[in-house]
């Protein structure tokens, strides 16, 4: 699932501006139009918002394995289930 969209630094500096004005959360979401939500995790650590990474989805196979298999099923006439047999199992369906 991706990410949604993050503050601008304009809307960061507006966010900024209504917490000093002590305006409630919902009154800031919609003049900046955007979720309480996003306001919210601004507000709780604005120098470290927005510096994560999404790493994505995880891999299924790791890189040894995926060498194990490119290996057995190189220049052989293999099926995919006796590869999977050979090597343990570890592909996932």
């Amino acid at each position: 699932m991706g990410r949604g969209k993050t503050l601008t630094m304009p809307e960061r500096a507006q966010v900024d501006l209504i917490v000093q004005l002590n305006m409630s959360v919902s009154l800031m979401s919609a003049r900046i139009h955007c979720s309480r939500t996003l306001n919210d995790c601004y507000m709780s650590d604005p120098v470290a918002y927005g510096t994560s990474k999404s790493t994505g989805r995880a891999r299924k196979l790791k890189q040894r394995d995926e060498r194990n298999v490119a290996r057995a099923v190189s220049n052989t006439m293999k099926s995919a289930e006796d590869v999977i047999q050979k090597n343990g199992g570890f592909t996932k369906y």
